[in-house]
């Protein structure tokens, strides 16, 4: 070792103890309070999980859609960890299910072979995570965002559009979100806000337990329409309103991370700012007050959003 080194000082330094609080891990302004009670780390724990999942999986290809139910298997930050591999679940799923041929069983073994798919996409495009696949894309201008206030509120869950916050607020209280609000949160940033999809890969990887490099990097490249998968299928532009109605029908998901939104009839959950006067007000909602304005004109940035992607496509 070089005399140069101080390993004196370094090493006094390591073997101080430190504990959490005093590491400031935690934001005071998010609810973390349900993040003990969704996880416990450790390979016996993911065995149970699995376990479990393997009895219900069946209704996965039906389950998995809403936000608001326990359809998924929540096993991705046990595969991040090291505590399950997915070849493990592959054998145990198709060993131990009842009908291997049922419509849930191969729906998640599609699901698991798409994990090892953007693996595969990465080892040929080792720059995925920070370079556009389709690099013709790297021309897209990306709208100016002022001290990025906009960026800001999205990463909050303040962008006054519920299913995007509830999203986005479930991400910082237990490290997860759900796969359907994943898909609609990235597509709101990249073609609502029109932000470089790099930030928003940046912020899940700091915040999701099951952060995996090829699959969050692949996962956004798919919603900023730079995959190679993605030109085949047009200009993919999600509507939050109509993808809120679809995957969290009565609200439950959102009452459940947007507590200030808790007393809205399900009619106008997915929509507050366009709520009567009267059930707002029955409601305890007041709109600019106890719940953000909306951040964009959806129907406006969409038909925008449209025009640059399909100019480069």
């Amino acid at each position: 070792m070089s005399e140069n080194v101080p390993f004196t000082s370094s090493q006094e330094k390591i073997e101080e103890e430190v504990s959490l609080s005093e590491l400031n891990l935690i934001n005071p302004e998010h609810n973390t309070s349900l993040f003990s009670s969704w996880w416990t780390p450790g390979e016996t724990e993911g065995q149970r999980r699995l376990q479990e999942f393997i009895g219900r999986i069946g209704n996965y290809k039906n389950d998995r859609k809403n936000p608001a139910d326990h359809g998924t298997s929540r096993l991705s930050p046990h595969y991040h960890f090291g505590e399950v591999t997915p070849f493990q679940v592959w054998d145990k799923v198709l060993d131990e299910s009842e009908n291997f041929k049922d419509e849930g069983v191969d729906h998640y073994i599609f699901r698991l072979a798409t994990k090892e798919y953007y693996s595969y996409i990465m080892f040929y495009n080792p720059n995925m995570a920070d370079k556009n696949i389709i690099r013709k894309f790297d021309k897209l201008p990306w709208k100016e965002d002022p001290e990025y206030l906009k960026l800001k509120a999205w990463k909050e869950g303040k962008t006054g559009i519920p299913i995007i916050d509830a999203g986005m607020r479930e991400l910082l209280g237990v490290g997860y979100m759900h796969n359907s609000t994943r898909l609609i949160t990235s597509n709101f940033l990249i073609k609502g806000i029109m932000c470089d999809w790099r930030k928003g890969q940046e912020h899940f990887w700091e915040h999701l337990l099951d952060a995996d490099l090829p699959s969050n990097s692949g996962g956004w490249q798919w919603s900023a329409g730079t995959h190679h998968d993605c030109p085949r299928k047009g200009v993919q532009i999600s509507n939050p309103y109509l993808q809120s109605i679809k995957f969290d029908p009565k609200g439950d998901y959102i009452r459940k991370w947007v507590p200030e939104l808790a007393l809205m009839p399900t009619a106008h959950i997915h929509d507050p700012s366009e709520a009567p006067k009267n059930v707002l007000e029955k409601a305890g909602v007041e709109i600019g007050v106890t719940y953000p304005y909306k951040i964009v004109n959806h129907d406006k940035v969409s038909r925008e959003a449209r025009k640059k992607w399909e100019k480069i496509y």
